[in-house]
């Protein structure tokens, strides 16, 4: 049985549209254990200061927050997928991308400087 599928240029059969679910489900899952991740830290940060913040700017640096995780993670997972990792150690690791936020994301640029210049390190 096939499917159109104006995105894919026509038709599509049953296995390769599974294929496609499949994988969006994955990295939204993915994404969602990041931006989890995310919301732990923010908690934990949130619980260790001593001053109250209006409520308007937790929910600003919540957003933030979950956004820079996001991004951590769907950078963690791709670079995961690349090194052809097993799934459980992909969502592990972007789970943890996604608790370090900006300091994965700075880990990364390090990664590919070194990369770029041959290996060595700033």
């Amino acid at each position: 049985m096939l499917f159109y599928c104006q995105k894919l240029g026509g038709f599509v059969d049953k296995e390769t549209l599974k294929e496609i679910v499949t994988g969006l489900i994955t990295y939204g899952w993915m994404i969602a254990l990041a931006m989890l991740g995310g919301l732990v830290a923010f908690i934990r940060r949130l619980n260790q200061s001593k001053e109250p913040k209006p409520l308007k700017e937790i929910f600003m640096r919540l957003f933030g927050e979950l956004i820079i995780s996001a991004f951590a993670g769907i950078i963690t997972v791709l670079l995961c997928i690349y090194w052809d990792m097993p799934l459980v150690l992909i969502g592990v690791l972007a789970g943890m991308a996604g608790h370090l936020g900006g300091k994965a994301i700075d880990t990364f640029v390090l990664i590919w400087k070194a990369v770029v210049s041959g290996g060595k390190l700033p």
